[in-house]
């Protein structure tokens, strides 16, 4: 492990101890402030969420979500923006003043900006994306689930700020194990090309030698996708493997790296059926 990656390990700490195991309190009232703070957390990490996402994580009904999610903007917590890339039709944002409190709840820096056209705040072509990623990430915080456990996280946007300048790929998220082994998580929302997988298995293999993560989980709505990745992850490694060291065209890899490629990739399909269900349905 290099200097620079060692240094980034202990940077990942501070995301890392946030928690986000979601338990309700004895009253209704305490409830409601366990969930006031839980979804600030959530968008100091994530930036987004939506109805859909609230009644998945708080076990509740959407009509409830809704009512959750309206009593904060009310508050002047949050900010909805309308918008057709949402399954919803709606996002929400933290205002101002539910930045401060985010802030103060995570011990995190939470860049506010301001506009007047709200949706000028967010990236309408990665709504479902960004939606899917927090999903993804609580799962493993939720007692529930029994085939993901994990006890820290970090953001995609908290990722393109640690990996700045690093050269590193960006991942869409990474997590933290119970074992303590940091494993990134990366979407696979469509089918790639042949070309384009062998550039991020190169891009994989570099964080993976310089201790940047430890393994990568990837996820995806569909099984067809997952099974189409791991068939033209198998193929590049075994061809990178065979292509001689010296060779003047295509990567080349050792016997060393083809293992340690092979044991960190991770097809996640367990979680295909939950993310369908929520956000293609």
């Amino acid at each position: 492990m290099s200097n620079q990656t060692s240094d980034l390990r202990v940077e990942y700490e501070r995301y890392l101890q946030v928690p986000h195991q979601y338990q309700e309190a004895p009253s209704k009232f305490y409830t409601g402030k366990v969930r006031e703070a839980a979804t600030l957390k959530l968008l100091a990490r994530f930036h987004i969420t939506s109805p859909t996402v609230i009644s998945w994580y708080f076990d509740i009904s959407r009509n409830l979500a809704l009512i959750h999610l309206s009593v904060l903007v009310k508050k002047g917590l949050l900010v909805k923006v309308p918008t057709l890339r949402s399954p919803d039709g709606r996002v929400y944002i933290l205002s101002y003043s539910g930045a401060q409190q985010a802030e103060h709840l995570t011990q995190l820096p939470v860049y506010y900006r301001s506009a007047p056209q709200p949706q000028k705040l967010i990236n309408l072509n990665a709504v479902t994306h960004d939606l899917i990623c927090s999903v993804v990430c609580l799962m493993g915080t939720r007692e529930a689930r029994t085939d993901a456990k994990w006890d820290g996280l970090i953001a995609e946007r908290e990722v393109n700020r640690l990996f700045k300048g690093t050269g590193l790929r960006v991942v869409d998220a990474l997590v933290q194990e119970e074992d303590k082994q940091i494993a990134a998580i990366e979407m696979e929302h469509s089918f790639k090309s042949k070309q384009v997988r062998q550039g991020i298995l190169v891009k994989y293999l570099a964080a993976l030698e310089q201790g940047a993560y430890d393994k990568v989980f990837l996820v995806s709505q569909s099984k067809g996708i997952l099974d189409d990745a791991r068939r033209l992850n198998d193929q590049l490694i075994a061809e990178m493997l065979a292509r001689p060291a010296n060779a003047r065209h295509g990567v080349s890899i050792t016997e060393e790296q083809a293992q340690l490629l092979q044991k960190a990739l991770v097809y996640r399909s367990a979680f295909c059926e939950e993310i369908e269900s929520l956000f293609y349905r």
